[in-house]
């Protein structure tokens, strides 16, 4: 059983600071239990009243039955803690802490919010917030809205899980516009104990829940958090608005990956390995859960716009070849029927426009041959406020019965007044979703169909256990550069490709290696306390023959002994030298919140020029690095280009999965770029010509 049982399945609730005062939270609270048809029992906490909405005080917590199921507590923040105390007395387990004054006010009340969640686990007690709005659940079996929320939330089928308090009752509030209904709210507050993962995992099994919304500011357990949301998806959607896409002011990291992995970057690779969509915006996440709890999560892409106005069919026609849905041309079939039933001003390809004469009969008769046409999955009805004696409510009706009887995901534009003539109770009936604008409804279609994507490659999946990974704490330690031996050691043990090559401080070695060398050399200087070795000029290429490769090694010398601390010697790599396309970048980054970051993408001189590359969080599956390698614009220089042949991209996969293994391994290992990858033809793979590896002690 869910953690979050008790709290949206209460059979008993107490109100601890119940008013009868009008406005205050307290009697918002009474009025939102009551109004709303609770079926259990309602205990409110008063010292001053008798009864409040015609429900007996009790006097003081010490007066409340045993074990009651749910207690709210919606007191100062100076006496909860007594609060708590009393109500564990009363073995009551379950607690709703709205009041503020926590951790959200400072370092004072970080305090005050620790010794809190202290004194609920000495008592075994779980806590929702503190700092919250408060919780609903409008099962039929249940109806409880123990919030304090000045709008009353309309029943259906989205549940709403909100990090704010504030951000929920905006949803709340906008919600209204389009009649958006809500099964189940959950204002987290500050997270002190319930959290996303909680609400998750209650929602998950949830019939009520069709869809889940999310907005979060941060999340508190990535790896639990992943986990649970991969087998959500495969019942229901989850979107998610993530706050917080701003450029931080910390200070970058020395590699690429972490000079490219932005916060919003690795929260969005983040979610995308959650199987859930993000959106941009609030209104976006409504518009798109109205669709996804009224509609079949089916695909939806072959869409057909129906309209009596020319511009909305040009706009919607855009807007969804902008989303990447299409409008196939109608059957020849279909397209003859039309004309049959329209003017001869109307237009029957596709979008169809029955022009302004068109009432709701014709309405009728358009829609129905439409929704027989093959080529077509999903039709969209628009409908302008006609010269003719016709309304929305009026086409709607007499569209319904062919609607009903469809198998075809069936939405709608009303680009009109939403009074009663709008007739939205009978499309709220048919389930089909009303908006006022092109982008808001192709926006929908495309999550549902991104949706259906995600639940059929999560269920298509095998199960891999994957292992949650905790962040590598860094704090208080010394951060220092792998030597090129130990960085190639470690190639060694997982099996990661290098150019031959000879590290050595003699020159008579390194030109020993040369003349066993099929074809030219490259020389770098190798010590690990030169970063920036081709800004210095210790790069050299292709080289051929002794003379060549001796100058080169004396002045690299030169330059690197000015560079290195007194008493080190210059240590000087000799590689094979490999020529080939593309270069790639492979590597990693310790993020402080999810651990492990892996990057690919287009590597060499154009890795922070160009910044085509992709991230996700290890550990990652094989699909993941496809999905990787698939994001990347680049990714037709991979496929062949000109005179460049195809590569196997299996083989970047394989080591993509094999650079996961060895940051889930070797966690000490903070940083790691592998730049460039070269992909050889003649060696008949990648090939890592140059790496540097970061960790700490």
């Amino acid at each position: 059983m869910s953690r979050l049982h008790p709290f949206m399945r209460p059979s008993s609730i107490a109100v601890v600071g119940a008013s009868r005062k009008e406005g205050s939270i307290g009697k918002t609270f009474m009025d939102s239990l009551t109004s709303n048809g609770f079926t259990g029992t309602i205990h409110p906490v008063n010292p001053n009243a008798e009864a409040i909405n015609g429900i007996a005080c009790y006097q003081s917590i010490d007066q409340l039955p045993e074990a009651i199921e749910l207690a709210v507590i919606l007191l100062p923040y100076k006496i909860v803690p007594v609060a708590i105390e009393r109500l564990a007395s009363r073995k009551i387990k379950n607690v709703v802490v709205v009041s503020a004054g926590f951790k959200e006010v400072g370092p004072e009340g970080v305090q005050r919010e620790k010794e809190l969640l202290a004194l609920a686990k000495k008592h075994d007690m779980r806590i929702l917030g503190p700092n919250c709005m408060g919780l609903f659940n409008f099962d039929p079996l249940y109806r409880m809205n123990a919030s304090f929320s000045p709008i009353q939330p309309i029943p259906g089928h989205v549940s709403f899980i909100s990090q704010s308090g504030a951000l929920g009752v905006v949803a709340l509030d906008l919600s209204q516009r389009h009649e958006l209904g809500f099964s189940a709210f959950l204002s987290l507050g500050n997270k002190s104990d319930i959290d996303e993962v909680d609400a998750l995992e209650f929602l998950a099994d949830d019939d009520n829940s069709r869809v889940i919304l999310i907005y979060l500011e941060s999340i508190s357990r990535p790896e639990e958090f992943r986990k649970v949301c991969r087998e959500v998806v495969k019942k229901k959607p989850i979107l998610v608005v993530k706050a917080g896409q701003g450029k931080t002011g910390s200070q970058a990291a020395s590699s690429h990956t972490g000079a490219l992995a932005s916060p919003d970057i690795i929260v969005d690779a983040f979610l995308k390995q959650c199987g859930v969509i993000r959106c941009e915006t609030l209104e976006e996440l409504l518009d798109t859960g109205l669709g996804l709890s009224m509609l079949t999560h089916k695909r939806c892409s072959k869409v057909a716009v129906l309209s009596n106005a020319g511009g909305p069919c040009i706009l919607t026609a855009d807007a969804l070849e902008k989303d990447g849905l299409t409008l196939p041309p109608l059957a020849e079939q279909t397209q003859n029927a039309l004309r049959k039933i329209l003017l001869a001003e109307a237009a029957v390809l596709n979008p169809v426009d029955m022009i302004s004469s068109a009432d709701h009969e014709v309405y009728r008769q358009a829609f129905a041959i439409i929704e027989r046409d093959p080529n077509i999955d999903t039709i969209v009805a628009i409908m302008v406020k006609p010269p003719v004696n016709s309304t929305p409510a009026r086409i709607i009706e007499k569209m319904g019965p062919a609607i009903r009887h469809s198998e075809k995901t069936v939405a709608a534009l009303i680009m009109t007044d939403r009074d009663t003539d709008a007739g939205l109770p009978i499309f709220r009936a048919l389930s089909v979703p009303v908006y006022s604008f092109s982008n808001e409804v192709s926006m929908m279609l495309a999550h549902m169909n991104k949706y259906c994507e995600i639940r059929d490659n999560f269920k298509n999946k095998p199960e891999v256990n994957l292992p949650i990974v905790r962040p590598t704490d860094t704090h208080n330690k010394q951060r220092y550069q792998l030597s090129i031996k130990a960085a190639f050691d470690i190639f060694a043990k997982y099996d990661l490709p290098l150019a031959g090559f000879c590290l050595s401080e003699n020159l008579d070695e390194i030109l020993d290696f040369a003349s066993k060398t099929d074809g030219n050399v490259v020389l770098k200087i190798a010590n690990e306390q030169i970063i920036h070795k081709s800004d210095a000029g210790l790069v050299k290429l292709n080289l051929s023959g002794p003379t060549e490769i001796s100058e080169s090694f004396g002045q690299i010398a030169k330059v690197a002994i000015k560079l290195l601390p007194d008493g080190i010697k210059p240590l000087l790599l000799a590689q094979e030298m490999v020529k080939g396309f593309p270069e790639l970048v492979i590597g990693l980054n310790q993020d402080p919140q999810f651990g492990p970051v892996i990057m690919t993408g287009l590597g060499g001189i154009l890795v922070e020029v160009l910044k085509d590359v992709s991230f996700r969080i290890a550990p990652l599956e094989e699909s993941d690095a496809w999905d990787m390698l698939e994001s990347l614009k680049s990714k037709k220089l991979m496929e062949g280009f000109r005179h460049y042949k195809p590569i196997d991209k299996q083989k970047i996969v394989d080591m993509i999965m094999k650079i996961s293994q060895l940051a889930i391994e070797n966690p000490e290992i903070v940083e790691m770029d592998l730049n460039p990858v070269i992909w050889s033809e003649t060696l008949g793979g990648p090939v890592i010509v140059d790496a540097r590896i970061t960790a700490v002690k």
